[in-house]
């Protein structure tokens, strides 16, 4: 059974949606568990709006893929709650069609964002790596890959800005109205910090400050846009000589707490502190949104700004939308093969042995008989034309292997004609 699970900025809020929030050492450690459970391919995606768990699972889950990994995670995740009803579950059709529209940026919040397919190819690559791909998976995503690029490059859906990185610095200029006086603070210096890093150059902002845990990194991204490195150690001193702090890291725990934010408004008097949390789980303690003259926007505040750009993108979809339905069809056709595959398999070794079989009656009977490579290659002459005819038969009254009453009566056929 090949499926997904999943939460996201539309089926949940933060609060709800940090708890499922993925490191690198998370992922490897539940596709372990997943893999031993009798799954025979797993891919974790985690990103600031979502976290699917594609799957694909072996026979012996019998259908319950979905609600033993929904089981698998709250455990986990050490929950209680009920979980579920903030999940979605697609499986057969409606996973490859989800996976092909998250891709192609058709889920995302910002629609049509590109962003996302750098973020599903490190979760291809992590699962690569961690060899928990299975050969099912791994073609799943090479064609959603394969989709995205289409879509993005026969429509428009790219052109205009509408990204969670763009929302954030657009939300900061409808604030402050004008950018480029103010002192900025990144906390993070991985993706989406520099692609909000390229949208606060746009606006002519020059006092850019980066703080990230690895030093190398946040000088690295200040070295490029000429802004500043600081290290992490110094992150409140930062914080109190900023004007807006946008924060995107991998961190599971808070790094800007009530406590560091009350210290630093007591010495700023009435001056305002404006955060932008993209990271999930929150960078930002919810606690904070609640000391005078603070605001706390996070990923969720973000969506009335996202939305303006819905609309110029909208007679987009229906283009990009056919394209999808089409590579759909294709994987599809290509998954049902692939079930066909046993009973071909079958098909030879039954033609195999009947063919071994006779040649060494013939010869028994047939002393004068051709050379052996001759009789060998005759017989697999004969054992290969009877296969090709049947393959194509097979083909035809299964549908291409769609028709799985036909398929298992034929597995049975030739597993009794090897019996007997």
């Amino acid at each position: 059974m090949l499926g997904v699970i999943g939460i996201n900025h539309k089926s949940a809020p933060i609060a709800i949606r940090e708890k499922f929030a993925f490191s690198i050492d998370q992922i490897q450690e539940f596709t372990s568990i997943l893999l031993s459970s009798g799954f025979s391919g797993v891919v974790i995606l985690s990103t600031c709006n979502r976290t699917e768990i594609y799957f694909d699972g072996a026979a012996m889950l019998n259908g319950s893929a979905a609600t033993v990994l929904i089981e698998k995670l709250k455990s986990y995740k050490n929950l209680t709650q009920d979980i579920q009803k903030f999940f979605y579950i697609h499986t057969g059709k409606e996973a490859v069609l989800h996976v092909f529209n998250v891709v192609c940026g058709y889920d995302s919040l910002a629609l049509g964002e590109y962003q996302i397919v750098g973020q599903v190819k490190e979760a291809y690559r992590i699962a690569d790596e961690q060899k928990t791909l299975s050969k099912v998976l791994s073609r799943l995503f090479h064609k959603a890959f394969e989709t995205s690029k289409k879509v993005r490059t026969t429509t428009e859906m790219n052109r205009g800005a509408a990204s969670v990185s763009y929302a954030a610095v657009e939300l900061a200029n409808r604030t402050f109205c004008d950018l480029k006086s103010k002192r900025i603070l990144l906390v993070g210096a991985g993706q989406t910090s520099e692609l909000v890093v390229q949208n606060l150059k746009k606006r002519g902002c020059t006092d850019l400050r980066i703080v990230n845990r690895t030093f190398e990194r946040a000088q690295n991204l200040a070295e490029r846009y000429n802004g500043l490195a600081i290290d992490m150690a110094l992150l409140q001193t930062a914080v109190a000589e900023s004007d807006i702090v946008i924060t995107s890291t991998g961190s599971q725990v808070a790094l800007i707490t009530e406590t560091m934010v009350a210290d630093i408004m007591a010495q700023r008097a009435d001056l305002p502190l404006f955060f932008v949390d993209l990271s999930v789980p929150r960078n930002v303690d919810d606690r904070v949104a609640k000391i005078a003259n603070v605001s706390v926007h996070d990923v969720d505040a973000l969506q009335a700004v996202v939305a303006e750009t819905f609309e110029r993108r909208h007679s987009q979809l229906e283009t990009g939308r056919a394209i999808i339905n089409e590579f759909v069809v294709d994987f599809l056709s290509w998954l049902n093969t692939q079930k066909l595959q046993p009973t071909i398999k079958l098909l030879h070794d039954n033609f195999a042995e009947v063919q071994k079989a006779e040649i060494e009656s013939f010869r028994k009977f047939n002393q004068n008989a051709a050379s052996d490579d001759d009789l060998e290659r005759f017989g697999e002459r004969i054992a290969q034309q009877y296969v090709n005819h049947l393959i194509r038969n097979v083909r035809e009254l299964t549908q291409n292997g769609q028709n799985e009453a036909y398929l298992g009566m034929l597995n049975q056929l030739f597993l009794l004609n090897k019996k007997a």
